[in-house]
């Protein structure tokens, strides 16, 4: 079919023409709708996020924000951070009393009762044996109340065992340890370890183990004082001491 040219060469080109401009105008004007529309729903997505980030669900800081410990899985406390009790910490005294496992109950003391240099320790009823007295010193020494000139040695076979205190060298690091703010007793000579009964049920020789969450690892230090009670120093606890009965 030929299409109709009116007389004077006016024509249907310029009619085409024009329809193509505006077919040409409405795409353009359709993307800039959809871009945007595309805008907008990102900026609604994007701000909330946002000032969660910068200001917390609760108004408070973000989580994880610089100067917060992350939580520990499961557990009530900070995870160990780069705080310690115990590495020559101007504020920090020397802390004499029982050791005793937060999660059972129980107290180190040694085997027989006699704190001779080997002897091995182990997790037992809390008494007053003079035993079960140790001194943990501000450069990290477990000292042993009953024998002054022996502490914790943490590589003396499976079970940690008294050994002299005067250790120098490499040796030096198995008999110190840092107290962290959650309770936990790591070597120095290797901080991926910490003092841990060796039953589950928290009783047992005191062995290292590989650090974990939980109580297993988390201990208290029970100071005595001349009216017959205990305070107990929890690291993870509140900063003034808890007053309570003693044994």
């Amino acid at each position: 079919m030929v299409a109709a040219v009116a007389p004077g060469g006016g024509g249907v080109e310029p009619a085409v023409a024009s329809s193509r401009s505006a077919l040409r105008a409405a795409r353009r004007a359709r993307r800039r709708n959809l871009a945007l529309a595309v805008l907008t729903v990102s900026g609604l997505v994007v701000l909330p996020l946002a000032l969660w980030s910068a200001f917390g669900s609760d108004g408070g800081p973000a989580p994880g924000a610089a100067g917060t410990p992350s939580r520990t899985p499961g557990g009530d406390a900070a995870s160990p951070g780069p705080s310690w009790a115990g590495r020559n910490a101007p504020d920090q005294d020397t802390l004499r009393g029982r050791l005793r496992n937060l999660a059972s109950g129980l107290c180190v003391g040694v085997v027989g009762d006699k704190a001779v240099r080997g002897a091995e320790t182990e997790l037992t009823d809390c008494s007053a044996a003079p035993t079960q007295q140790w001194t943990y010193e501000t450069d990290g020494l477990l000292r042993s109340a009953a024998a002054p000139d022996l502490c914790l040695d943490s590589h003396l076979g499976y079970s940690v065992r008294l050994a002299p205190c005067t250790a120098t060298g490499k040796a030096a690091r198995d008999l110190h340890y840092d107290f962290t703010l959650q309770g936990t007793l790591v070597p120095r000579s290797d901080q991926e370890l910490a003092l841990t009964p060796a039953a589950t049920d928290g009783s047992g020789a005191l062995v290292l183990k590989t650090r974990a969450a939980g109580t297993a690892q988390r201990w208290a230090i029970d100071t005595a004082h001349p009216d017959l009670r205990m305070e107990n120093v929890d690291w993870d606890g509140a900063n003034s001491p808890v007053q309570a009965a003693r044994p």
